[in-house]
């Protein structure tokens, strides 16, 4: 089991799609290739195809080739809760993955791979596999009480404006999610903060019952 714990999304991805019978990719780009998913309306000409094809069929050539910097920020957002993260973060760690690239380019240049929510101050990756209409298509527990607590927050906003076509707008915009999390989650942490600072008042008995409400 554990050993399964150390083998690549990628790998797990590919070894599927060898079994199946009718195999999404090239069977001969399998072994080096990425899962594809181009957003609705793009038109893909035949020089970009003949790109990509040639792209899934390279190696790993090299400690700083472009194909291993994709490898290793696929990996890493496979490994998040919700398969999205900022930008800046990624770059936090470029030293210690060793690359040499700039990540946004890097995004845009695969946009079949990767989705640059560029709304707001934030830049956010999502890893465009991971998720379908705006939502992760495996989510797990964390990433299901987000939504439910999203929800309130949207539905909050709905008693406000009264204005359903916006916020159908917004529940299906992938790009303003992130900021609503983010924003949620400092709220969350605010009150358990002041949780915290309850509990720890109560255990001393000289604090007045008011200071606890403060």
């Amino acid at each position: 089991m554990f050993k399964d714990c150390l083998v690549p999304k990628i790998e797990n991805w590919r070894v599927v799609e060898c079994c199946k019978e009718e195999c999404s990719v090239d069977r001969t780009d399998l072994k080096y290739g990425f899962k594809h998913g181009f957003p609705p309306g793009m038109r893909l000409t035949k020089n970009y195809k003949a790109k990509v094809k040639e792209w899934q069929s390279l190696a790993y050539l090299g400690p700083y080739e472009e194909k291993r910097a994709v490898g290793i920020v696929h990996e890493f957002l496979s490994l998040t809760v919700e398969k999205m993260v900022e930008v800046e973060k990624i770059s936090h760690f470029r030293k210690w993955f060793g690359i040499d690239l700039n990540v946004r380019d890097l995004f845009l240049d695969h946009p079949g791979i990767f989705y640059l929510s560029t709304k707001g101050k934030r830049h956010t990756v999502f890893l465009r596999e991971a998720y379908e209409r705006g939502c992760l298509i495996e989510p797990n527990p964390i990433y299901e009480a987000r939504r439910k607590l999203l929800d309130l927050v949207l539905m909050g906003r709905r008693v406000d404006f009264g204005d359903g076509d916006e916020m159908e707008k917004i529940d299906n915009d992938l790009r303003i999610y992130p900021k609503y999390i983010y924003a949620i989650e400092s709220a969350i942490n605010t009150y358990f903060n002041y949780v915290r600072q309850f509990l720890g008042r109560a255990e001393n008995p000289s604090t007045p019952k008011i200071a606890m409400f403060r």
